[in-house]
């Protein structure tokens, strides 16, 4: 029995230390939350998102409810809470978080919550900072075309009237 056992710890040892380098390791941020606002555990990844670094989180400074913008914790309240409370989990949705700094950092987050109570859980978020940069990128991009065949149009309509009226001559 005092084998078995000791394999067991061994085994539960090695299990939750994969876990952490499988944790540790993603370029995705994980952290455990309490619905009060509290941020139990985060990784890394996680942390750089935000700009801050551990001895934030084990010093209790770091809280969701604070990196979270005042125009996101309605839809909080209204939407994500309640679904959360249903059905244990919150399908991805985009939103912005604080950094230390004080800018925001556009992020996808998904949660779910350790138990019906919703009271306890975890969420995965991911950085959409370049993603938003391309699209930007992109809009400015058709932007610029739109402006330039605007004016090849009006180049065109002013050749055109050009010959026109040296035709008529």
């Amino acid at each position: 029995v005092a084998l078995e056992n000791t394999r067991l710890y061994r085994d539960g040892i090695e299990r939750e230390a994969r876990m952490r380098r499988l944790v540790d390791a993603n370029i995705i941020g994980i952290f455990i939350w309490g619905s009060e606002g509290q941020i139990f555990e985060a990784n890394d990844a996680f942390l750089r998102m935000v700009g801050h670094d551990r001895t934030d989180l084990v010093a209790g400074r770091l809280r969701w409810t604070g990196l979270t913008p005042p125009e996101w914790r309605e839809r909080h309240e209204q939407f994500w809470t309640p679904e959360l409370k249903m059905t244990g989990t919150v399908q991805p949705y985009e939103k912005e978080y604080f950094r230390k700094d004080g800018s925001r950092v556009p992020v996808l987050v998904g949660a779910a919550g350790f138990d019906q109570s919703g009271k306890q859980g975890v969420s995965f978020v991911v950085d959409l900072t370049e993603r938003k940069r391309a699209e930007a990128e992109a809009r400015e991009s058709e932007r610029r075309y739109r402006e330039v065949q605007m004016e090849l149009a009006h180049a065109n309509r002013v050749a055109t009237m050009g010959q026109l009226t040296a035709s008529r001559s």
